[in-house]
């Protein structure tokens, strides 16, 4: 957890962003829209693998990537939904792409990016849509 406290303050510094609110360091299944992500959740509903999900979502471009040699840095949290595939509950939510973390090095994303996120755990200070 010192790391992670450490990580998050060098990247604030490296981004000039020390304002900013908490920032979650996470992996998951990230894509460029909503839609995106509820159509490889779709997928993966149908008992296919969660790369194999992915492969079918990005047939045209690549809309979803999975995070799970990396770890992305997200800001601004809200939740959209909560659904089970598989036995699992997956929650979707929308949040800010501002970095990368390599390893123990944060890669700023200038600018940042909106992104929609699906984990298997739910993300402490996320707002909702209504904004409560």
């Amino acid at each position: 957890m010192k790391n992670l406290t450490l990580i998050t303050l060098v990247f604030f510094m490296l981004t000039g962003n020390a304002q900013a609110r908490q920032t979650h360091i996470l992996h998951g299944l990230f894509c460029n829209t909503e839609a995106q992500a509820r159509e490889a959740l779709t997928y993966l509903g149908q008992n296919i693998s969660l790369q194999a999900a992915v492969k079918m979502t990005n047939e045209n471009s690549v809309a979803c990537v999975i995070a799970n040699k990396v770890q992305y840095m997200v800001v601004h949290p809200i939740f959209i939904d909560t659904m089970k595939q598989n036995g699992l509950s997956l929650t979707l939510y929308e949040a800010t792409l501002v970095g990368v973390l390599v390893g123990e090095n944060p890669r700023p994303v200038e600018p940042p990016v909106r992104t929609f996120l699906v984990l298997n755990e739910l993300l402490k200070g996320a707002t909702t849509q209504s904004g409560a």
